[in-house]
């Protein structure tokens, strides 16, 4: 169902996010990830060449490379455009998240790569969301069919991502009793 009809008002800002999940030939996953923000009005600054109406200031790319247990095995960042020339020399920070893994401390791994003054705002928000979008290109693909590729993912990964991540997948709940029986665990 779609939102319902607002107020009349024009369109200021543009925010696109796209997020693809692509299975390799060499059994590993990519989650690449394009964002861009785009002003509907001219933009001028001190610390930028004017960019004109419907351009993005904002053009941003991520690649995770991931093996079946969403530990990451390669990152690249890439800011084809920032409103700062500075703010692309802190894309090798994101370095750190090689050998993490998506799971319940996901979030807290990109702030520690890439928060506060060692990151970018921008890229820690499209960090955070490609862990789960590769749970849902990359479990949701092995547990229905593994395509020809040599993949392997037990009840136990799955579990370790899902377990707590969310309400839904809180340990107590009927959803886990029934997909994950044996990490169930009643409400005490």
């Amino acid at each position: 169902m779609p939102l319902s009809k607002s107020v009349p008002r024009r369109q200021v800002h543009e925010r696109k996010i796209n997020f693809e999940t692509f299975l390799r030939q060499d059994g590993l996953w990519d989650i690449e990830a394009h964002m861009t923000d785009t002003r509907m009005h001219e933009i001028t600054s001190d610390f930028y060449p004017k960019l004109e109406a419907g351009k993005p200031y904002h053009d941003m790319w991520v690649r995770l490379t991931l093996d079946s247990t969403m530990e990451v095995k390669a990152i690249e960042v890439v800011m084809d455009r920032a409103p700062f020339g500075q703010c692309p020399k802190i894309v090798g920070n994101y370095q750190k998240l090689m050998g993490a893994r998506i799971g319940n401390k996901w979030l807290r791994r990109v702030v520690e790569a890439g928060g506060g003054c060692s990151g970018c705002t921008h890229i820690n928000g499209i960090l955070q969301y490609m862990g789960n979008v590769a749970f849902q290109g990359i479990m949701t693909e092995l547990t229905s069919t593994n395509q020809g590729y040599p993949v392997l993912v037990t009840e136990a990964q799955v579990a370790e991502t899902l377990i707590n991540s969310c309400h839904s997948w809180e340990a107590s709940t009927a959803i886990v009793r029934e997909y994950l029986p044996s990490f169930h665990q009643p409400k005490q």
